[in-house]
């Protein structure tokens, strides 16, 4: 009942205001603020302000004008009404009809058209009631372009140089007197001291460096006199910050190279076509399976399924899944291909079927007839079982081939470790060796200057600038080896270092020339969640455990064991 009668009055006010104003009665508003008149309370037959919008743009019309950000009108969304006059005339409230989509005491429009053209009221009813009267006028948009006024998302290159305009100023009449104001998602935006390399000249923004930062939702408002009158301009749009577009054709992850997999005949088997994309902005990829060759998406038999997308701000990784219901024999003969395609080019990997051999085995037994024999040779066993890793380190350096030879690769293992985080290390502590300081000091230390391995440190080795994804997949298919140092800080940052193990774990599977050896620098926690093929590395590879100061002299078992598994080099010392 309170609201009722909190009605009756708003609409005893808001008639009483157009009734006793002749020219809103008849429609027509006074043209010039110049002439106006002072009703009791703010009641001003004036008009408030004059907007000049272009059609698509979002907009927002604000009660109080001085106050874009609206941040002190949001606890009083309740004490405003907005009104718009009718171009029919309705006799409603004499051609006045109230507008309801309103955030706080300011209205706006999501993509405001030339339909929205009119003359609006927003009425206060706080201690002194108000009328206040705007003029809108939206234009429409000839060409579709930023410099024209039309959809004006703007994206900016991390890392480099730009300068974000006002768009469509240029089209305007724009007086000295009148500089542009920005905003930045509805907080007034200006220079500040601790960024310098940002500055704001002649009604634009000049970012000397870009960063992440710097997307957001951008206003500019200037101004301009046509006829006597001040008209102001409001552009509202978006600014994004991406990575330069990428200059490399797709990565195919999986099937990376020529992949076999084992299946049985009669069974149903998916096949997992894996791809990662760099950067475009106008990104139109293409990825599907073709069977020998050829593009069969009528084939009845190979079912592709949806893509998959994951998005970053690097790249896209895109998954598309195929399905043989039943595996017959001339799958066994047929070559599928993983195909994919960016605007730089395309890529793929091959995946062959192979059936399932039979788990039997053939047991030999060797009668020895002495029992001399019998004890000579369990010793020997004992002891080689004993001494086993130094015996096979001897045997490698002067008999065994050197497998580095000709294999193409640059690199004799790529290291990846997570960086030690503040306050989780004692780091001005010299005794203590933490992940960083292991795998960018004492690994090279060791492998490089006493055993003449070739390593490939990210930090040393990579040039800064490139897209992260597309430079660990490139060091790792140049590397003959992976080295692992696992440990909870590097699991439980799910992102770079886990796609580092994770592509490292699918390069293994896809030629077995590549090795994962895992580190365990410190127990992992009981429950870690990793991708599953990532999880079941962990838990089968083989591991050598890091036991401290114990394990830092360079005759200690670690290297010897971290030797074993590093491929046969002749420049490397016994």
């Amino acid at each position: 009942m309170e609201k009722q009668q909190l009605k009756m009055i708003q609409n005893f006010w808001i008639l009483f205001f157009i009734f006793t104003t002749p020219e809103l009665m008849s429609g027509n508003l006074v043209t010039h603020p110049s002439d106006s008149s002072n009703y009791p309370g703010c009641f001003n037959k004036a008009v408030e302000r004059y907007y000049y919008a272009f059609a698509r743009d979002p907009f927002e019309l604000a009660c109080d004008p001085d106050n874009l950000t609206n941040d002190t009108c949001m606890s009083n969304a309740n004490d405003s009404l907005w009104y718009r006059q009718d171009k029919e005339g309705d006799s409603k409230v004499n051609g006045w009809n109230e507008l309801i989509n309103q955030t706080g005491r300011n209205f706006s429009f999501t993509s405001i058209s030339t339909a929205d053209t009119g003359t609006y009221l927003c009425f206060l009813r706080n201690t002194r009631l108000c009328l206040k009267v705007f003029i809108l006028v939206v234009q429409t948009q000839n060409k579709p372009s930023c410099q024209d006024a039309g959809n004006c998302d703007v994206f900016i290159i991390r890392s480099t140089a730009d300068i974000i305009s006002c768009p469509g100023i240029q089209h305007f009449n724009v007086s000295a007197s009148f500089p542009v104001k920005w905003y930045k998602n509805k907080k007034i935006f200006e220079e500040y001291i601790e960024r310098p390399s940002l500055k704001i000249k002649d009604g634009q923004i000049h970012l000397n460096k870009i960063y992440d930062l710097d997307s957001g939702n951008y206003t500019c408002i200037f101004k301009f006199i046509e006829n006597n009158i001040t008209w102001i301009v409001k552009r509202t749009f978006m600014v994004t910050v991406v990575v330069e577009n990428t200059r490399q054709t797709p990565t195919v992850i999986n099937p990376h190279g020529v992949k076999t997999i084992e299946i049985e005949l009669g069974q149903p088997v998916q096949l997992t076509c894996e791809v990662y994309f760099g950067y475009e902005r106008n990104f139109h990829p293409v990825i599907k399976w073709l069977t020998n060759g050829k593009d069969e998406a009528e084939n009845i038999r190979l079912r592709q399924g949806e893509v998959q997308e994951s998005k970053t701000n690097e790249g896209f990784t895109l998954i598309r899944n195929a399905f043989l219901s039943k595996v017959t024999e001339e799958d066994l003969s047929t070559n599928f291909t993983c195909f994919s395609q960016n605007s730089q080019g395309n890529s793929s990997g091959e995946l062959r079927l192979k059936e399932k051999e039979s788990n039997i085995f053939q047991i030999k037994v060797i009668t020895i007839p002495t029992s001399l024999i019998f004890v000579t040779i369990v010793c020997g066993c004992v002891g080689v079982y004993k001494f086993w890793i130094e015996i096979v380190l001897i045997y490698r350096h002067y008999f065994s081939k050197d497998e580095t030879i000709g294999d193409g690769k640059e690199f004799d293992a790529f290291v990846s470790h997570a960086n030690t985080s503040l306050g989780e290390e004692d780091e001005s502590d010299d005794n203590i060796i933490t992940e960083e300081r292991f795998a960018l000091e004492l690994l090279p230390f060791i492998l490089e200057k006493q055993h003449g391995y070739k390593l490939c440190l990210f930090e040393r080795d990579v040039l800064p600038g490139g897209v992260y994804t597309e430079d660990v997949i490139s060091c790792i298919k140049r590397s003959r080896r992976v080295i692992i140092v696992l440990s909870p800080n590097y699991v439980a940052r799910n992102g770079s270092k886990v796609f580092e193990l994770q592509t490292a774990v699918n390069s293994m599977l896809d030629n077995y020339k590549t090795k994962v050896i895992l580190i365990k620098f410190r127990s992992l926690p009981d429950t870690i969640d990793l991708p599953h093929n990532v999880k079941k590395a962990i838990t089968v590879l083989p591991a050598i455990m890091w036991k401290g100061n114990k394990s830092s002299p360079p005759s200690s078992k670690f290297w010897k064991m971290l030797r074993y598994h590093m491929p046969v080099k002749k420049s490397a010392a016994a």
